[in-house]
């Protein structure tokens, strides 16, 4: 089976699809927005705070460029076009995914079909830290009940 990687060849840089996820965000209702940088000062994720129903709340998305970069190169074995990825393409890449994975949650919230926390709760913030919900849960400090019959 074929590798599919969206985006992949965009030309958009970071720096102008971070502006427009900001946008975004605050076109939907974002007061606070904040950018969060790697080691080598690239952007590497965006948290933002709403106001929800249950009050204000802090999310977190994450933008794992490298694991973006390790895709990217098992797809070019399979595309020419694609001759040889870079952490550069991979951060465009990772990206333009998370607008176009943003964009389609604030739609389905905009048209009522779901709630914020329904498809934003694994990246809440839980605490000062920037500790997600998700993060939590795969750490052990947040316990789910173990399923089984009702």
């Amino acid at each position: 089976m074929a590798i599919s990687v969206r985006n992949y060849t965009t030309s958009i840089p970071v720096r102008q699809t971070v502006g427009e996820v900001m946008d975004c965000l605050a076109q939907h209702g974002a007061d606070q927005v904040m950018l969060r940088y790697d080691g080598n000062r690239q952007p590497a994720g965006i948290s933002f705070s709403i106001a929800t129903a249950e009050g204000r709340a802090g999310y977190h998305l994450p933008v794992n460029v490298d694991a973006v970069l390790k895709r990217l190169q098992q797809h070019k074995a399979q595309n020419v076009k694609l001759s040889h990825p870079t952490r550069e393409q991979a951060g465009r890449v990772a990206w333009r995914t998370i607008q176009d994975w943003l964009e389609a949650q604030l739609e389905l919230i905009s048209n009522g079909l779901v709630s914020l926390d329904e498809v934003m709760l694994p990246f809440r913030l839980v605490d000062g830290n920037g500790t997600t919900v998700y993060a939590a849960l795969k750490s052990g400090m947040l316990a789910l009940p173990e399923g089984g019959d009702r």
